[in-house]
């Protein structure tokens, strides 16, 4: 069976801040949080405030 992984980079402007396989990532925007999955449709989305959190 095919891993459910997917790599992700988190980057500022100054530098990259992580970058990594996980199975899932939370994203908090700014009316809400979408959870993003491997193969997840391509979505275009405001960013808000909060904590990125993923699973391993």
């Amino acid at each position: 069976m095919e891993k459910q992984e997917l790599t992700i980079s988190v980057v500022s402007p100054s530098k990259p801040l992580y970058e990594g396989k996980v199975k899932s990532v939370i994203l908090p925007l700014y009316d809400g949080l979408a959870g993003i999955l491997k193969n997840h449709a391509e979505m275009i989305a405001e960013l808000g405030p909060g904590k990125l959190t993923n699973k391993k």
